[in-house]
């Protein structure tokens, strides 16, 4: 309750709040007191704001699962694997809570908030002119010693994030480029662009989703993604107050772009816009990597549209405390999860154009069914496959950073990068264990859980199957909810 109470005082402050369709507050709360907490946090913003929020709390969410269930009775198994919150409740639902904002908001567009943010921008502070193409997850980094240093360092932007993000998401490439910079595209603007990226963009390429970077905490968890950072984030994390150590620990950081960016695929970003009057998929309900997964799905089903990644950043700030000492020490060699599911399905995508979206969800379900229907032993290989590919990419991105270490002199970064050398170099040398995924339960045997993995695998193949479906039957619903006051808090 308290960031949440924190997130509606910031956007009672940014204003604006009267141009947008609805707002409302999803509440994945386990706990009914802070449900209830909530609740009455959404009532009392409500006589503040401009705009009325709806609370979308346990009740609400199973009212929407009852009706869906009702109007569409042989797609349960797929509501319940998707929406239900009791079938997850032992687990982290992160997905679970983005799908049900996807069913409230169909045929608009949809920009989703993380609750420990604030509803306001922060510049980048080395901000640069025109726009990049296809730097993909490759943000820049910039570190503090301390909140106190992070907030005195910030430039903070007339534009709240909500104005922000429906600046270009629903629009087409052309469009965004005109919005997002008057000069144009020229040689810099593509420097270092891949020609595949490119074949796939055509000016009436359409925006479906929009990002932004963080400004505190990075959200991400671990801190391999260290070794992908460009030479100017690196000179400025060794040159912070403690070096790469106390960088890797404290967690205070503007993590973003200096300028607007062009890519095919979204990455992590704690205020999302999605153009959810197109067909997107559905995100898979538990797990960490759900944003990963989601943004693999949409490059197979919209191979032609592209992802804007703003050059502002949200202020990200978890109450709890998160990260800690000794981070440096941290594994770095990637593990099994949804990021591989991810990679297994764009590897697979087809790039031809003129399929319709719908048709390539159902070839999407068919692939994971086909996954879900193999032999435990062939499935093992298809994990091991995938997950030595993401450590021949790691040994490559680390290789290139010793090769330029040395000019840096910083032997911190140095015994870091040999290290990850070293840790993934072993990892490809000996066959993955799949109970190492972070979230298995201890007492399950390596047959179990490739059985659970099948099983769970068929489970989302039948729920994207049935998508299009649940996506109709829900605006449905919702408008009828609003509409009769269902979700007033």
């Amino acid at each position: 309750p308290a960031a949440v109470e924190r997130l509606l005082d910031s956007m009672l402050r940014a204003g604006s709040l009267s141009r947008h369709d609805e707002l409302l507050l999803v509440d994945d709360s386990r706990d009914p007191a802070n449900g209830e907490q909530n609740r009455e946090l959404v009532a009392k913003f409500n006589l503040s704001s401009t705009k009325n929020m709806h609370y979308v709390g346990a009740a609400e969410q199973h009212k929407l699962l009852q009706q869906l269930i009702a109007a569409i009775p042989e797609h349960e198994a797929a509501i319940r694997f998707l929406i239900d919150r009791e079938r997850w409740a032992q687990q982290k639902s992160y997905g679970l809570a983005r799908t049900m904002c996807l069913l409230l908001s169909v045929d608009y567009r949809c920009i989703v908030l993380d609750d420990d943010v604030l509803c306001s921008t922060v510049m980048p502070p080395n901000r640069g002119d025109g726009i990049t193409f296809g730097k993909g997850s490759n943000r820049e980094l910039a570190c503090y010693a301390s909140e106190h240093e992070l907030f005195q360092n910030a430039q903070f932007s007339d534009t709240d994030p909500l104005s922000g993000h429906a600046q270009c998401l629903g629009m087409n490439l052309s469009q965004a480029i005109t919005q997002l910079d008057a000069g144009g595209i020229n040689q810099t603007t593509l420097h270092n662009t891949g020609a595949t990226m490119l074949d796939t963009l055509q000016a009436d390429s359409p925006i479906l989703v929009t990002q932004c970077g963080s400004w505190g905490d990075p959200g991400t968890t671990g801190t391999n993604w260290f070794i992908g950072l460009d030479p100017k984030s690196i000179v400025r994390v060794l040159a912070a107050p403690g070096g790469l150590p106390g960088t890797l620990d404290n967690r205070h950081y503007w993590l973003g772009r200096n300028n607007p960016d062009i890519s095919k695929m979204a990455v992590m970003s704690q205020v999302t816009g999605l153009d959810n009057s197109q067909l997107l998929p559905p995100y898979f309900p538990i797990f960490r990597g759900e944003d990963y997964l989601f943004a693999s799905m949409v490059v197979c089903l919209h191979p032609s549209a592209a992802v804007v990644d703003y050059n502002w950043c949200v202020p990200h700030l978890p109450l709890e405390q998160r990260g800690g000492r000794n981070a440096a020490r941290e594994p770095i060699a990637a593990q099994i999860g949804l990021a591989s599911c991810a990679r297994y399905l764009t590897d697979r995508t087809d790039f031809e154009m003129g399929v319709a979206p719908e048709t390539r969800l159902q070839k999407l379900a068919l692939q994971l069914q086909e996954l879900s229907q193999r032999k435990a032993g062939s499935l093992l290989a298809t994990l091991r496959n995938g997950l030595a590919l993401e450590h021949a990419d790691q040994l490559r991105q680390l290789s290139q950073q010793l090769q330029q270490a040395p000019e840096l002199g910083s032997q911190d970064w140095e015994t870091y990068l040999q290290r990850g050398v070293e840790n993934v170099s072993s990892a490809l040398q000996t066959p993955t264990n799949v109970l190492d995924i972070p979230g298995v339960p201890a007492q399950l045997t390596e047959e179990e859980l490739l059985m659970k993995f099948k099983t769970v695998m068929g489970e989302f193949s039948t729920a994207l199957a049935a998508w299009p479906a649940i996506r109709e039957a829900a605006a449905t619903i919702t408008g009828t909810m609003l509409e009769c006051g269902d979700l007033a808090p």
